[in-house]
């Protein structure tokens, strides 16, 4: 007969290498997600600068926005700007319009390729409050975070996501997703931002019985 802490601690052990493998299969799914992403965002012209002194064009209408890569500000030390010039082009094309607004890329210098990064992370850690999971179900959870930034050159805009999803194993599953995303865009004649747009949501448990499970000993 099997002492029955041992039974409890050997039940323990599975749920928690259960636990693991779900969030490896997860991590598994999200890379070639995360591939497939890569490649989209390779074919688009706006993500991507080419090695011709131009980081990128934008078309909106019968207006062209060309991006240049940064340059040094005069005097020297004092941080760079941003070549930009704008051109209508119908019914004819007409002058070019050219503006030096200051460098607002991350770090102040020229981006570094690729112009976007997601980032995959997992731990164990204790489930936050907002996701109003009863104590009496789980107090900690497996966290799986997903970290992805855009910098959108053509556009003048930087694009950050982050989620970060709780799963309790043991027969509960996904308990909760936080999610906070922010889009700053930027003036083209100045380098100064122009708006921020900020999402931030907390799906939790609405109640215990929507679980419909007990924490195990």
């Amino acid at each position: 007969m099997v002492p029955s802490g041992e039974a409890s601690l050997t039940a323990a052990e599975a749920d928690y290498t259960a636990g693991v493998a779900t969030l490896n299969t997860n991590v598994a799914d999200l890379d070639r997600a995360k591939a497939d992403l890569e490649q989209k965002r390779y074919d688009n012209p706006g993500t991507t600068m080419n090695t011709a002194g131009v980081a990128g064009t934008n078309v909106n209408g019968n207006l062209t926005t060309t991006v240049g890569l940064p340059v040094a500000a005069t005097p020297p030390g004092t941080g760079a700007l941003i070549p930009v010039t704008q051109q209508t082009t119908s019914p004819t094309p007409g002058p070019v319009a050219s503006y030096y607004p200051v460098d607002w890329y991350p770090g102040g210098d020229t981006p570094v390729q690729p112009l976007y990064s997601f980032v995959f992370s997992e731990g164990l850690t204790t489930i936050p409050g907002g996701c109003n999971v009863p104590a009496s179900i789980a107090t900690q959870a497996f966290v799986l975070i997903e970290v992805s930034q855009q910098l959108d050159v053509a556009a003048f805009r930087n694009h950050f996501q982050t989620w970060a999803d709780y799963y309790v194993p043991g027969g509960v599953g996904f308990v909760c997703e936080m999610y906070t995303e922010s889009t700053a865009n930027y003036h083209y004649f100045t380098g100064t931002i122009a708006n921020l747009t900020t999402i931030v949501y907390t799906i939790g448990v609405p109640n215990a019985s929507a679980l419909n499970v007990h924490r195990k000993p």
